[in-house]
C-alpha cells in the first residue's frame, strides 16, 4: 500500500510540473508575442518618424526653391525693366537726332 500512496504522489508531482511546464512554455510564447509587437510597434513608430522628417526637408527644400525662383524673376523682371529704359532712352535719342 505504501508503495501505491508514493505511486500515486510521484505521478501527481509528475502531472502538476507537466502542467507548469505547459504554463511556462504558454507564457514564454505570450512574451515572446508581446516583444514581437513591441518590437513592430516600435519599428512602424521609426518608419513614420523618418517618413515625417523627410516630409519635412522635401517641404523646405520646395520653400528655398520657391523662394529661389522668385527672387531670380524680380531680378530678371528688373534687369528686363532697365534693359527697355535704356531702349527706349536710345529710341529717343535717335529720334531727336533726326528730327534736327
Amino acid at each position: 500500500m505504501a508503495k501505491e500512496v508514493l505511486r500515486k504522489y510521484n505521478e501527481s508531482k509528475k502531472e502538476v510540473a507537466e502542467t507548469l511546464l505547459k504554463m511556462d512554455q504558454s507564457l514564454t510564447e505570450k512574451e515572446k508575442q508581446i516583444e514581437v509587437e513591441r518590437v513592430k510597434a516600435e519599428v512602424a513608430e521609426d518608419t513614420r518618424r523618418t517618413q515625417e522628417e523627410m516630409q519635412k526637408k522635401y517641404e523646405l527644400l520646395m520653400e528655398q526653391k520657391e523662394k529661389s525662383y522668385q527672387e531670380i524673376m524680380k531680378k530678371l523682371t528688373k534687369k528686363m525693366e532697365q534693359e527697355r529704359n535704356v531702349f527706349r532712352a536710345e529710341q529717343d535719342r535717335i529720334i531727336s537726332l533726326k528730327m534736327q
